[in-house]
């Protein structure tokens, strides 16, 4: 996400994924949203640190949306859509594939993500199924109190980061 700016042109990062924990990737969405990007995330799953973390102080340009525990909509893709300043202003990019941006996925799994570069009817249409998906959560995280809703209880996964 490093090729990723806002300074150019409000930049859009839609991410559906089924889990967001690694801080490295939190920390950097977080920047580019003071930056000017708009940030929108739907998430099945994170620990309450890397929530906590992503909605700390005012995210005025952070919106985070999830599903409480036995919705059958629930998120099981890995997909990211920018829309704007990518390498260079007015590119459309996905990354979509097996990959969940979570530290099992980065060391221990055997994952895959591909790049579809200015391909605007693929892009459109993953920009609608986010939408779709979007449209079936059932709660907003609008601060770090509410991150609470986001870890699964009982996770075995919750030290996860």
């Amino acid at each position: 996400m490093k090729e990723v700016g806002c300074s150019a042109e409000k930049s859009k990062i839609r991410i559906g994924v089924w889990s967001l924990t690694r801080t490295k990737i939190i920390e950097r969405l977080r920047v580019l949203a003071a930056q000017g990007c708009s940030v929108d995330i739907v998430a099945l799953r994170m620990t309450a640190g890397s929530c906590e973390k992503l909605m700390q102080g005012k995210p005025d340009r952070v919106r985070l949306r999830g599903f409480k525990a036995g919705n059958e909509a629930g998120i099981h893709e890995k997909n990211m859509m920018i829309e704007g300043d990518y390498l260079k202003p007015g590119t459309k990019v996905v990354f979509t594939g097996s990959h969940n941006f979570n530290n099992p996925s980065l060391h221990e799994n055997d994952e895959n993500v591909i790049r579809i570069l200015n391909d605007n009817a693929i892009y459109e249409s993953f920009v609608k199924n986010f939408e779709q998906v979007a449209d079936a959560t059932d709660q907003e995280i609008k601060s770090p109190g509410d991150c609470v809703k986001m870890v699964p209880p009982n996770d075995p996964d919750a030290a996860e980061g």
